[in-house]
């Protein structure tokens, strides 16, 4: 998983279903937006592939748009897309955000 490699957390980890620290928190965030936002998939596949409620998709999305106020946060996660939408084959784009 891109998300779980770039902020330095076991994928396993960011993928199980116990609740973890903050860094597991945020990458399994990231996670859930970059599946939504990079590669388009609706937050019900989304939650169904991380075993949450599509509702926790939503409210991680949420987050990530919420901190890409910040320009330096903003440019990191706009590569991380980027990446995943190149790793999938999807198109390159300078999207939108949710």
């Amino acid at each position: 998983m891109h998300a779980a490699e770039a902020v330095g957390v076991p994928v396993d980890v960011v993928i199980g279903s116990r609740r973890r620290d903050s860094r597991c928190t945020s990458a399994r965030a990231l996670g859930m937006y970059l599946a939504h936002v990079g590669l388009g998939l609706p937050m019900t596949r989304v939650a169904a592939g991380f075993g949450r409620h599509r509702s926790t998709v939503a409210h991680a999305c949420r987050k990530i748009e919420e901190r890409r106020e910040v320009a330096g946060w903003d440019r990191w996660v706009a590569a991380l897309e980027e990446s995943v939408r190149g790793l999938a084959g999807a198109p390159m784009s300078g999207g939108a955000h949710v």
